[in-house]
């Protein structure tokens, strides 16, 4: 058998065994609580009453969830003031099983309130994961106060969608638009293009993976992508296994992996490559001949950080 055939099989082994690895890293064998957060209104005369869902879809309880409420500015709290912490309403809860769960919160708007005002919440969940990570959600809102029409059910209008339609029919302030989950990050691994591995991170850590070996895995499936396809610039972008998808962004000297579940990208290939970018305008000149020295690249882990916590999805290059 020829050279050249002996390593595409060789490669193809390493595309194999690679994905098998990391779905398993990715699935694992620890079931996690997952969330949905939603929030609905409904007015009467001055007062407003947000139910907010929160339904763990996952597949386990979590051990503690904590839900804030940001009120209107113009709003004032009708429940009890012991629920407020620092002006924002607080409320905690333990061993939350999987399924629905919601709470309501009263608040009475100012008199001086005109018909039309556009009045903004927050609300924010963030609950213990499986292993102890803490992962958060956030439903932001505007709702468009009506008097003198009768009280009914109203949805809230979320704000990522009230700038982009100004011009939408609404009727008593009714709209109703649920802002996609995104897919939910399991692993990311920076890696420089030789191989090695710069910084990692997980949604579950697993102690009794080699790290390294994935990492020169991954490195492994871009280059036999990259020399099958035969392409001059770019590589793997993205590969499924299962449940799990594997995306991947190049830069001249660094490689950034993500494993992520869910079936709605949501700009997340575009957040990679943002971060794969901003990492080589911190430390491109170490990058360049890098043998390896981590404090070198003392950026690494905020830039990783950054990716989980969505600080690139407007990313721009400066």
């Amino acid at each position: 058998m020829k050279p050249s055939k002996w390593r595409a099989r060789l490669a193809i082994c390493g595309v194999a065994l690679a994905v098998a690895v990391l779905a398993g890293v990715a699935g694992g064998t620890v079931p996690n609580p997952d969330f949905d957060l939603a929030v609905d209104v409904v007015q009467e005369g001055l007062t407003l009453t947000y139910t907010i869902h929160f339904d763990n879809v996952g597949a386990a309880s979590s051990a503690k969830v904590v839900v804030t409420d940001t009120f209107p500015a113009e709003a004032t709290y009708l429940g009890d003031p012991a629920d407020l912490v620092d002006g924002v309403w607080t409320r905690t809860y333990t061993n939350v099983t999987v399924g629905a769960h919601e709470a309501a919160v009263s608040v009475r708007l100012a008199d001086t309130v005109p018909d039309g005002a556009r009045v903004h919440n927050i609300v924010v969940l963030r609950y213990v994961e499986t292993m102890g990570t803490w992962t958060e959600r956030s439903f932001a809102t505007e709702f468009a106060v009506a008097f003198g029409v009768p009280a009914a059910p109203a949805a809230p209008i979320p704000v990522w969608v009230a700038v982009a339609t100004p011009a939408a029919a609404l009727v008593a302030g009714v709209v109703l638009v649920r802002r996609p989950r995104r897919a939910k990050l399991e692993q990311v691994f920076l890696m420089h293009n030789s191989g090695m591995l710069i910084h990692h991170w997980a949604a579950n850590v697993s102690p009794t993976r080699d790290l390294d070996i994935l990492s020169g895995m991954f490195m492994i499936m871009k280059e036999f992508v990259r020399d099958s396809f035969r392409e001059k610039t770019g590589g793997l972008t993205e590969l499924q296994f299962g449940d799990s998808r594997i995306f991947l962004a190049e830069g001249r000297h660094a490689v950034l992996a993500a494993v992520a579940s869910g079936r709605r990208v949501n700009g997340l290939p575009g957040e990679i490559a943002s971060a794969v970018a901003d990492f080589e305008r911190i430390h491109g000149g170490a990058l360049t001949g890098w043998v390896g020295r981590l404090d070198e690249l003392p950026g690494a882990k905020s830039v990783v950080d950054g990716l989980v916590h969505g600080r690139y999805r407007n990313w721009r290059m400066t």
